[in-house]
């Protein structure tokens, strides 16, 4: 297709950011204290789309271009919408592979998409070392969180520099991302998302469902994080992990749900059977939730 109008998924951001600037977008479950109560922090529309912009200039320093793939394995946590919006706007696309289908599949899934860069916690760097021929055309390497790996730079070393990106022309046909499905009904196969593909279902998400600035989302799959901040409600991310989902303690999705008076989330239906029996058990109603979505087979 030709003559094609530049478009970026990030610009959602930027868009919720210039409207809702001071409104929160994030809260993260960072600790507990003597009593058990959860101590949040949180980032507004205008700190996570600078934050973004720093570390989109931050990859475009370091070497990241228009076209690359990047393969993310990050924890949830803050900084994962942020990394994921800044390789959208440098140009880059983001490659997501769930941990949970082993170490076999996980290794076969990387050969696949052949990723030039990668950001991901220690444990995952030290994977890439022992396993150097399957990721041998990573040439860009970060580190979140510690220690930082030589050979690598840290998100500080992101941060660092130029605070605005350079500007790219990405289109919508371009490749946004490469999404893997989770290998549960057979080998897992590497999905090519392009910028139209997700702003589409960014439109679709806050049009079909009427979802929008008012709302608060529990995204029990991190992805989700990333629609809800570009219709510019705020995303609580869970106490969970989410490559476990029937695993999850089912008190402390209520708890986050309660608190934070959620209005709808996403979570898989081994996840919803695990709370609503939980909630049934103990006379539990989640009287702010008026939207809960699931998807595969046992649906």
């Amino acid at each position: 297709m030709t003559n094609q109008k530049t478009i970026n998924i990030a610009d959602c951001l930027r868009e919720s950011a210039a409207t809702f600037p001071d409104k929160p977008a994030l809260k993260f479950p960072e600790s507990r204290d003597r009593a058990g109560r959860v101590a949040y922090t949180q980032l507004t529309f205008r700190q996570l789309d600078e934050l973004v912009d720093r570390y989109a200039a931050g990859f475009q320093n370091a070497g990241v271009r228009d076209g690359m793939r990047c393969l993310l394995m990050v924890k949830p946590c803050l900084e994962f919408t942020a990394l994921t919006f800044a390789l959208f706007r440098a140009g880059a696309a983001p490659v997501m592979i769930d941990p949970g289908m082993g170490i076999g599949g996980f290794l076969r899934c990387v050969r696949q998409a052949r990723p030039s860069a990668m950001v991901g916690i220690p444990k995952a760097h030290l994977l890439r070392l022992f396993c150097r021929k399957t990721f041998a055309e990573v040439k860009h390497k970060f580190t979140i969180g510690h220690p930082v790996l030589p050979g690598t730079l840290s998100l500080a070393d992101l941060e660092h520099g130029h605070t605005q990106p350079q500007p790219v022309q990405t289109k919508a046909d371009d490749m946004a991302a490469i999404l893997f499905t989770s290998g549960s009904t057979g080998p897992a196969k590497g999905v090519v998302y392009t910028h139209r593909i997700l702003t589409t279902q960014l439109k679709m998400i806050r049009d079909n469902f009427g979802i929008g600035p008012d709302d608060t989302d529990l995204p029990c799959f991190p992805l989700f994080a990333l629609f809800s901040t570009g219709v510019g409600a705020c995303a609580v991310i869970p106490d969970m992990d989410p490559t476990r989902p029937a695993q999850v303690d089912p008190s402390r999705i209520v708890e986050a749900i309660q608190a934070n008076g959620v209005t709808y989330s996403f979570g898989s239906p081994a996840l919803w059977r695990v709370v609503g029996e939980y909630c049934a058990e103990n006379g539990i109603r989640l009287d702010s939730l008026n939207k809960i979505f699931m998807a595969g087979a046992p649906v």
